[in-house]
């Protein structure tokens, strides 16, 4: 309700509690910000790197489909990207997809078209870009196997990511038909163990 002025101090608080702490990498600044929320974004973005040059906001942008400019409220998709590296001071784009676990290879298209938008609009502006890929199965999307994860890991990194997020890693209960997330009620499930042998065996 404040605006910038209290969203500066709210940042100059934490940086009271956790400036110092080796485990903080940055703060979450929003989540696929659409409409009025998007110059928003780029300002909330700016003032954490301002205020923080040492942590890197985080901030997941979402996936371009066909009719997300009308929705959004944006000219073109490239623009926004483009908007968020200029005008955000971003370190890097970031972006949660997961059309490719889609029934039946649905999603593909859509996937690959996002993975280049990202990959064009890190190069057009000289930033990294990282991928927020699907761990967890829900709605419509598929639950993962071990291959489908060794495929998205390898995907991604083939079109130029320089990181990796996993959506959703952990779950406590029961939530609408959200089912097989890798850490569940505490435990690992077969899906940590999917996940964790296709990352090691990348990582060498």
């Amino acid at each position: 309700g404040d605006g910038a002025d209290g969203f500066r101090r709210g940042v100059e608080a934490s940086l009271k509690d956790f400036g110092d702490h080796p485990a903080v990498f940055g703060h979450q600044g929003g989540d696929e910000p659409h409409g009025e929320w998007i110059q928003r974004a780029y300002d909330t973005s700016a003032i954490l790197k301002e205020m923080a040059p040492q942590w890197s906001p985080f901030m997941n942008l979402g996936p371009y489909s066909q009719g997300v400019n009308e929705w959004m409220g944006v000219k073109s998709y490239s623009d926004y990207l483009d908007g968020f590296c200029q005008q955000g001071n971003a370190d890097y784009l970031c972006f949660d997809v997961y059309w490719q676990m889609l029934p039946d290879g649905g999603g593909l298209d859509l996937y690959f078209t996002c993975l280049k938008m990202f990959a064009d609009a890190a190069k057009r502006n000289n930033k990294p870009w990282w991928a927020t890929l699907l761990s967890v199965g829900h709605y419509e999307y598929c639950c993962p196997t071990e291959d489908d994860f060794r495929w998205q890991v390898s995907t991604a990194a083939a079109c130029g990511a320089k990181g990796l997020l996993w959506y959703l890693f952990y779950m406590s209960g029961m939530y609408q038909n959200y089912r097989r997330p890798p850490i569940e009620h505490g435990q690992r499930t077969e899906t940590y163990e999917y996940l964790s042998r296709v990352l090691r065996t990348f990582g060498n």
